[in-house]
């Protein structure tokens, strides 16, 4: 039995970590996102956005969603 615990629980760490790290990945693409379009390189910026699938909007869509839930607390 615990063999499977700890199976699970290495499992569960690693899951963690990588959430951790697309966190960080998506927080890099939106600091580069936000520099292109401040520094006037819009067409770079629709090309970055569109093949990472993310884009400003959506992040501030994001942030305003949490900021709603986190209020009703």
């Amino acid at each position: 039995m615990s063999d499977i615990t700890a199976i699970k629980h290495l499992s569960r760490s690693r899951e963690t970590e990588e959430k951790k790290l697309a966190e960080r990945r998506r927080a890099v693409l939106v600091l580069i996102l936000r520099h292109l379009i401040d520094y006037g390189y819009v067409d770079a910026y629709e090309r970055l956005s569109t093949e990472c699938n993310v884009s400003l909007s959506k992040v501030m869509r994001d942030i305003m969603i949490s900021c709603v839930g986190m209020s009703a607390w």
